[in-house]
């Protein structure tokens, strides 16, 4: 709407040259005529945005109704020499306020441009990111791998989006139940970081977890049997898995 409404503008922008040059038509006709020069720079830049039939139905009417107000009974396409210079100089006016209007355009279009994940993923708006719950069963390494070749990695949580992505996991839960997120220790052991390099907040765990259960678990998942709570655990086994790519 706000488009259109700033299409509008740009149309009665154009015609205003008809309304000044209609307040003085007593000795604007003399013979010598020339031809009016449509081809100004916001002409251009709608002709860019819009295409030239736009330009040639909207554009060129809007500058013939105007000469046609200045000389009545003259022909449409040609104006007097010495008004010429006057009223290309009001066109020139009206150019220069068109292309401020067409500038509007051009900010509210980029701003309003719907953006979309790719196929497959999904937005959380809060934090302007994509993701994707991948029901395939990968060990966290090949999992990480698939989501770099989607362009991220496997997701990174904290205290503010956890228990969004907690229970999309509880509702998505498949055959291999957990859910790899972008967590491990494996630099150092019991020194959990995200791969986003954010601190690991320790409230995320379930209850008496991490355990680093037989001294292999360097890795995290969403568990099922921690009510998809964090739980650590070993890297090579086969989880669904979290991705997350930017917007």
């Amino acid at each position: 709407m706000r488009i259109i409404i700033s299409l509008v503008l740009f149309h009665q922008l154009l015609t205003l040259v008809a309304y000044v040059n209609s307040q003085s038509t007593a000795n604007v006709c003399p013979q010598t005529t020339i031809a009016v020069d449509d081809q100004g720079s916001a002409y251009g830049g709608v002709k860019m945005y819009f295409g030239d039939s736009f330009c040639q139905r909207v554009i060129q009417q809007d500058l013939t109704n105007a000469v046609k107000s200045a000389c009545p009974g003259m022909n449409a396409t040609t104006v007097p020499s010495a008004e010429y210079i006057a009223l290309n100089t009001k066109i020139d006016s009206l150019d220069k306020k068109a292309e401020i209007v067409l500038q509007k355009i051009n900010a509210l279009i980029a701003s309003t441009a719907a953006k979309t994940c790719r196929a497959g993923y999904e937005l959380y708006d809060q934090e302007k990111f994509c993701y994707k719950y991948h029901m395939d069963c990968k060990t966290w390494t090949e999992a990480r791998q698939a989501c770099q070749q989607d362009g991220g990695d496997l997701i990174s949580l904290n205290d503010k989006n956890f228990e969004f992505f907690r229970g999309l996991a509880r509702s998505k839960s498949g055959s291999c139940n957990n859910f790899w997120v972008g967590a491990t220790d494996a630099a150092a052991e019991g020194v959990w970081n995200w791969l986003n390099g954010d601190k690991f907040n320790t409230t995320l765990w379930a209850p008496q977890q991490p355990d680093n259960w037989g001294n292999v678990e360097n890795c995290v998942t969403f568990a099922k049997m921690f009510d998809f709570k964090l739980n650590d655990e070993n890297c090579s086994l086969k989880h669904h898995f979290v991705c997350r790519v930017s917007y």
